[in-house]
């Protein structure tokens, strides 16, 4: 959600979706992408970036449904 509000921010980025899904997904700790590539079915990154984008919409709106205990 950070990232996101940071991306909503800054219009004139000027960066390519591609790119900030790539920074997104680098920015992760590597349980979150653990946790992203199984949400995805597979590696997160290999999707396209609309893809990525509706994912992770989806899991920001279903976060709680998420068991973060581990």
């Amino acid at each position: 959600e950070r990232y996101k509000l940071s991306i909503d921010r800054c219009p004139n980025h000027n960066m390519l979706p591609v790119t900030q899904i790539d920074t997104f997904y680098n920015g992760l700790t590597l349980r979150h992408r653990d946790t992203i590539n199984a949400a995805a079915g597979g590696t997160f990154m290999k999707r396209r970036p609309e893809e990525c984008y509706d994912l992770i919409e989806n899991m920001i709106a279903h976060h709680n449904d998420w068991d973060t205990s581990a």
